[in-house]
């Protein structure tokens, strides 16, 4: 049988307490009563009383009196019976609180030793944290500086004469130290995502550009196998978007490069369109990108395979594809973190597609050609006869011309477009693709010499060699992948006077000296790695500066005391002083000599560094930088960073800042 609860307890005591106290008020109003009444009995006359009949009612009386003393005893007895009960039930809730309070300071106790326990394991799992972020900060600096003077100095050289075979070995060097590159990428971005430090920050974007550099960048990915990339990005889309590009980008190669990867031959097409159009008043709208490709397909069975992170479709051991299995899946976060899904379709043996959506905001144009139309006294009256036997190129190509305005007729066959040319059918120009075989295209050469012809403007591959634009029949060259803003140029200037851009004549030296002849600056380079310092200071003497080098911080502080720069490119990780403290002694030196903005003659300081963790450039910039570039540093990257200290440096010069393509 159960204990009785301790709630019920006083209830119990209560109920005994007040019967014993009823009993007893009964008794005592009972005997009050009958002795009443027995008194008025007695006060009758004793000399009245003569019958039985009245010595019966004072018998009566007196058991009436008895039962009046035994009802009060009882009562009494019932009061002390529940007196003497309250009395155990107050020492049992006594006993039963004191095991509560017992059970609740030991329960309080293991609770506070659970908590501490808890504590001491958040502590040990941040910590651990701590250690691999700073584990994988320590090998992305480890990795990144050796590889940037690696990628520094096959750029360099493949700008040099190489003959066939040298020209390989570079490749093969650029596209192997770009593969490393990525997977250091991807691993640290996994990291980031799985610490959640993700941040995304909107930011004007061109979209166009945006794609159509990514597929540049990656074209070296084709290995040689006969793989084109192709963009395709309608009218509809608005020329600039308020989204964070450098996210909108890494997705993008990671999806490109995972379709180059599984496709041996025929093409990969990109496209983006506006999946939902702003509503009225507003300026949000939605954007949707597809990667397609013509490569193996993916068994339905292992589609759910994709996204997961170091999963592959093809996991055996035997595989032929290299990767970690991580860009997938960082793919899919990065477009969840950006609002918007990630989904696929596929067929084996016919290809994949993989479709993201992005939620995004109308930018305002960044005031560069929007609309992509000829001048019309270029375009009015002429033809263009596009010959292409590839169905998506053609049709992209032809969706060009006429964003140009430009009339195009269309020839699939490259023989036939030949009859149509040697039968003196008249066009204005002629757009062909150079993968044509050696034997039709030396037919068209024979065919333009012998009678006037229109000016050709030939697709090639960025490594075809032994074509050069002349001012003969061969007026252009439009390099594949094919960019707009390229064909356009090219169209442009072959209609203008027949003759090539410096921009589609990639055998023609560059222009000496145009970035430092325009944006003149004092650059001093402060790196203790011996390579990353050469490279640097190689990359900037092409754009035509002499910078000066120091190896250590202490030297460039002792430097600063006698001359004066304007843009310092600050190692971040140096034996004794570090870039950041070096930085902060450089403001302070500035403000002593009045120097307290760059109008003033402040120096513009830029991070030049290997650690690419989150939070690395917020930590540089508050430190006292301006800027920060992240290993390996191409020469783009210093071009767009001059161009960014010459914004601020100008008024110091008296002349206007010059973008490096107004420079040449």
């Amino acid at each position: 049988m159960s204990e009785p609860s301790t709630a019920d307890q006083p209830t119990r005591a209560d109920f005994w307490l007040r019967l014993g106290y009823g009993a007893a008020l009964f008794g005592l109003i009972f005997a009050v009563v009958v002795s009443w009444n027995c008194l008025q009995r007695l006060a009758v006359d004793r000399e009245e009383v003569v019958n039985a009949t009245q010595v019966l009612d004072r018998a009566n009386v007196w058991w009436a009196v008895l039962g009046t003393i035994v009802a009060l005893v009882t009562g009494v007895v019932f009061l002390v019976l529940a007196t003497r009960r309250l009395r155990h039930l107050r020492r049992d809730t006594t006993k039963l609180e004191t095991e509560l309070r017992e059970a609740r300071e030991s329960l309080d106790t293991r609770v506070r030793g659970r908590m501490l326990e808890l504590q001491t394991a958040k502590e040990a799992a941040e910590a651990a944290v701590r250690a691999k972020s700073d584990f994988l900060a320590v090998m992305s600096h480890e990795i990144r500086t050796p590889m940037n003077s690696v990628i520094g100095f096959a750029d360099l050289l493949s700008d040099t004469p190489l003959n066939p075979e040298q020209y390989e070995y570079i490749r093969a060097i650029s596209s192997n130290t770009e593969q490393l590159l990525g997977l250091v990428n991807d691993i640290l971005d996994f990291s980031k995502l799985e610490a959640g430090q993700l941040a995304v920050e909107p930011a004007p974007v061109d979209v166009r550009t945006c794609v159509e550099e990514v597929i540049k960048t990656l074209q070296p990915r084709q290995g040689g196998r006969p793989i084109e990339l192709l963009c395709d990005l309608g009218p509809g889309i608005p020329a600039a978007v308020l989204t964070d590009g450098g996210l909108l980008r890494q997705i993008l190669i990671n999806l490109i490069g995972n379709a180059l990867k599984f496709t041996e031959k025929g093409d990969i097409l990109v496209s983006a369109r506006v999946a939902e159009p702003p509503a009225p008043g507003s300026r949000k709208l939605v954007l949707e990108f597809r990667v397609a490709d013509t490569g193996i397909g993916i068994p339905p069975d292992k589609i759910n395979r994709l996204f997961k992170p170091f999963s592959q479709v093809d996991s055996s051991a035997t595989r032929r594809r290299n990767g970690t299995g991580l860009g997938l899946a960082i793919s899919k976060r990065l477009v969840e973190a950006m609002g918007g899904k990630l989904g696929v379709a596929s067929n084996p043996g016919e290809g994949s597609t993989f479709y993201f959506t992005l939620p995004v905001q109308l930018g305002e144009d960044f005031g560069g050609n929007t609309t992509w139309r000829l001048p019309d006294y270029l375009v009015k009256g002429r033809r263009l006869l596009l010959v292409d036997e590839n169905p998506k190129r053609r049709r992209i190509l032809q969706e060009f011309a006429n964003q140009f305005g430009l009339a195009c007729d269309l020839e699939v066959s490259n023989f036939h477009a030949v009859e149509r040319l040697e039968a003196g059918e008249h066009f204005d120009l002629v757009l062909i693709d150079g993968g044509m075989p050696a034997a039709e295209l030396e037919r068209i050469r024979r065919a333009a010499k012998s009678r006037p012809s229109p000016p050709a403007i030939l697709l090639c591959d960025r490594d075809s060699p032994g074509l050069t634009p002349d001012r003969g029949w061969l007026a252009g060259l439009v390099r594949k992948p094919i960019r707009m803003a390229q064909f356009y140029d090219t169209l442009l200037d072959t209609l203008k006077d027949r003759a090539p851009t410096r921009a589609t004549q990639p055998s023609a030296p560059p222009a000496p000296f145009p970035m430092a002849r325009f944006n003149p600056l004092r650059i001093l380079i402060v790196e203790d790695n011996c390579g990353n310092r050469q490279i640097t200071d190689l990359l900037l003497r092409k754009l035509g500066y002499e910078p000066t080098a120091v190896e250590h911080g202490a030297a460039s502080l002792a430097l600063l005391a006698t001359q004066d720069f304007d843009l310092i490119l600050l190692d971040v990780q140096m034996p004794g002083i570090d870039g950041l403290e070096t930085v902060r002694r450089i403001r302070d030196l500035e403000k002593e000599r009045g120097r307290i903005n760059h109008a003033r003659g402040a120096a513009y300081i830029s991070a030049l560094t290997a650690n690419a963790m989150e939070g690395d450039r917020e930590v540089c910039l508050l430190a006292g930088m301006d800027d920060y570039l992240a290993k390996p540093v191409h020469g783009s990257d210093l071009r767009a960073l001059i161009e960014r200290v010459w914004v601020r440096k100008a008024p110091l010069y008296g002349t206007q800042p010059q973008s490096s393509a107004e420079a040449g």
